[in-house]
């Protein structure tokens, strides 16, 4: 930073008092909030130039004026959203942040402060550079605090939409650890998730819920619990990808599993859902059981006829036209959703000796 820069946030900095006459400050934390808006990586060493000077004064204002904390967490957020050090900042102060609690209900930190929407995008900033020590957070406030979350977004009234989105990605980050994921396939949370997946019509949920279904079957030691003879969670994720058009012959049809023979609905359209769940598949391909289970489950089939069900489109790009009614355009698969899907299909389609892996390998995920 520049001299002139310097002695420019240093002058800035003073504004930032409790003292400062309401309107002054205002403007000055409305341009704090701004600069915390670059996108160039300089946000984040302002933040942290000269001791953490513009940090240390954000945070005494906010503990000292009630009325300016909305911004002050606006501006937090805009800082956290690239910067991995100003986030490490405000997580070893968090405290001053939101009050201690002894509440037999829980930690202000998740019923008076994730509530809302701003304090709710702040820590989905923080979880997803520091989600070890949010987890870690959050357990402090309530040891049960995956009932909680997931119990606000299953019940459409608790949350609003908005916010319940971003408390939503928040338990997304969290789902990136090991042990938070052994966590959410325990029985009643893994049912959340699908009923998150299946029945919510709040889409954004529903692409929350398919990215940390995603991330469970990255654990290779989960996959016996996730592909269990009930088949609920591989029938939570195949659903979304069938449609009631799909053409099965009386063999494929005896192989699926129960609830998804004769499917009478049509086929999930958002993109990034669709791309998430065959994700999941493939990861839990990764297993030779994973991909016994879906090999004997019938599941290629029903891949095929969501790769058939691309729009047919010629040389310039324009659907051809023929006598079938003619799909939405959102039907297309993407470039990575096709790659996907394909290595996927290429896989239950070939045996282990076809792929030169060894049939008595546990899981290839090491193999390079």
């Amino acid at each position: 930073m520049s001299d002139d820069n310097a002695t420019a946030l240093s002058e800035l900095i003073q504004f930032l008092a409790p003292t400062t006459r309401l309107d002054v400050r205002r403007n000055a934390l409305s341009l704090v909030a701004s600069l915390g808006s670059n996108i160039d990586g300089s946000a984040g060493e302002l933040f942290m130039q000269n001791d953490s000077a513009l940090g240390k004064a954000l945070l005494h204002l906010y503990t000292a004026t009630a009325s300016d904390r909305h911004i002050i967490l606006a501006a937090f957020t805009n800082f956290t959203a690239r910067s991995v050090e100003t986030s490490a900042y405000l997580l070893g102060n968090l405290s001053q942040l939101y009050p201690a609690s002894t509440s037999k209900e829980g930690s202000s930190l998740l019923s008076n402060y994730l509530l809302s929407i701003v304090p709710a995008k702040l820590f989905c900033n923080l979880s997803r550079h520091h989600p070890r020590r949010i987890d870690e957070e959050l357990k402090k406030a309530d040891a049960n605090y995956l009932d909680t979350v997931l119990k606000w977004l299953i019940d459409p009234n608790a949350v609003d939409p908005q916010t319940a989105r971003f408390i939503g990605f928040v338990l997304l980050n969290v789902s990136t650890l090991p042990h938070v994921r052994h966590q959410l396939a325990e029985r009643q949370r893994l049912n959340q998730l699908m009923s998150l997946l299946n029945q919510t019509d709040d889409e954004h949920l529903r692409e929350i819920a398919a990215q940390i279904m995603r991330n469970l079957a990255f654990e290779d030691d989960l996959h016996p619990k996730l592909l269990d003879q009930d088949d609920a969670f591989l029938c939570a994720l195949v659903a979304p990808l069938l449609d009631e058009s799909a053409k099965f012959d009386d063999d494929e049809m005896a192989k699926l599993p129960l609830r998804l023979q004769y499917f009478e609905g049509k086929r999930e359209q958002n993109q990034e859902i669709r791309q998430a769940i065959i994700e999941a598949l493939y990861q839990l391909c990764a297993t030779k059981f994973g991909r016994e289970t879906l090999r004997s489950k019938g599941i290629y089939p029903a891949l095929r006829e969501l790769d058939k069900a691309q729009q047919v489109v010629d040389k310039n790009g324009q659907e051809k036209q023929d006598d079938k009614p003619k799909m939405q355009a959102i039907g297309v698969l993407g470039g990575e959703e096709e790659h996907t899907l394909h290595a996927l299909i290429g896989i239950l389609i070939r045996y282990e000796s076809e792929m030169d892996i060894d049939p008595n390998l546990d899981t290839i995920r090491s193999l390079s």
